[in-house]
């Protein structure tokens, strides 16, 4: 899945299903979460936003991730 696909999605997004789609988290990373449903998975869960994670094969944008 994609960067646009998942921020046309809601852009909020679980530990499990990030990992599933091989977006990483940048070690020492701290980000706010909030409980939501997944864009996803749809379950209740602990979310980050988007811009928080690594996409492998997509260059990090600038100010949105860390580059």
């Amino acid at each position: 899945m994609t960067r646009n696909e998942v921020i046309e999605k809601g852009g909020y997004l679980c530990s499990e299903c990030a990992d599933q789609i091989g977006w990483k988290w940048p070690d020492g990373h701290c980000a706010t979460c909030h409980t939501g449903p997944c864009c996803i998975c749809g379950e209740q869960k602990s979310l980050s936003c988007w811009n928080d994670w690594l996409v492998p094969g997509e260059k990090a944008i600038k100010g949105y991730n860390w580059d």
